[in-house]
């Protein structure tokens, strides 16, 4: 940065010069995170098969499958002293490659797809002003996947009446 700098003695003589300084870079600080974790949805598939049986009964059939493993989200707080625009990247499961990347200073990022649990992953959150970095990592348990997560049940609901006629019918 250039600053202009005078001088004026008291006859009016005035003196100027430019200076230039440099001002030191603090990078952005992530100050904490903390990551969540929910269940997957099963995967339904768009095509319903629907017989007629005569004597108006139907069957209907629907393809749907277990999506075991979790959705992870991460919450997350980061600050940078200036403000200025900082992105925020992380690596949810330690492989080095960013996952999830935002750009506010604190919010919640995901969902990251975790197929397998019961593992200990290095999640690092790392905040990036264009200028500097600053990283936090942590260690972080996934969940086993609980063995219901592969035993599909079943709602259905004909008419959109809110009337379930196959309550919890696998």
């Amino acid at each position: 940065v250039v600053i202009q700098v005078s001088a004026t003695d008291a006859g009016g003589m005035q003196a100027v010069q430019e200076v230039e300084i440099q001002i030191q870079n603090e990078p952005p600080v992530v100050e904490s995170f903390g990551i969540r974790f929910a269940a997957r949805p099963p995967i339904l598939d768009d095509q319903i098969t629907l017989t007629n049986r005569g004597n108006r009964r139907y069957r209907m059939t629907v393809d749907a499958n277990p999506d075991p493993g979790w959705n992870g989200f991460i919450d997350y707080v980061a600050s940078e002293p200036f403000g200025e625009p900082i992105t925020v990247r992380v690596d949810m499961d330690g492989d080095g490659v960013n996952d999830l990347e935002g750009n506010q200073p604190q919010g919640s990022l995901g969902a990251f797809v975790y197929r397998e649990g019961a593992v200990d992953l290095p999640v690092t959150v790392t905040a990036d002003d264009g200028e500097g970095t600053s990283s936090l990592t942590q260690v972080v348990q996934v969940p086993p996947i609980p063995p219901a997560a592969f035993d599909l049940r079943y709602f259905i609901d004909i008419d959109n009446d809110g009337v379930f006629e196959a309550v919890n019918d696998r």
